[in-house]
């Protein structure tokens, strides 16, 4: 049969220091508005009847932003223009017939100092 328990022993001696442990947070800061300034707006096109050409802005890229200009042009030469302040729709007023095909589209950023901020092109298929 086990017997009784004994006394407890003496403590032992002191282990060796441990590695010290720093903590770090990372944080996520918002992109400045310089970062958002250069940021390309957000734009589809299609061609309605009449040959008109309607752009939708679903996002501006900066709250610096004024103005975007629009301009669709092929082969070199400008099809339509446009200008819009915030988001929405425009119908872009037309300098030439504008038939289904490929087409470029120029969006350029203003802000209320007149200083272009983006200048950004992009294709599209009418």
């Amino acid at each position: 049969a086990p017997g009784t328990p004994g006394a407890d022993g003496p403590a032992g001696t002191p282990g060796a220091p441990g590695k010290a442990v720093t903590q770090t947070t990372t944080t996520t800061t918002p992109p400045t508005t310089a970062d958002s300034a250069t940021a390309k707006p957000a734009v589809t096109c299609k061609l309605a009847r009449g040959g008109k050409v309607v752009c939708t802005i679903t996002s501006v890229g900066a709250a610096a932003v004024k103005e975007l200009q629009l301009t669709l042009t092929a082969r070199g030469a400008t099809y339509a223009t446009g200008k819009r302040t915030g988001l929405g729709r425009v119908t872009l007023k037309t300098t030439r017939r504008v038939t289904p095909g490929r087409y470029t589209l120029r969006v350029r950023t203003v802000t209320a100092a007149r200083k272009v901020t983006s200048d950004s092109k992009r294709q599209l298929t009418l």
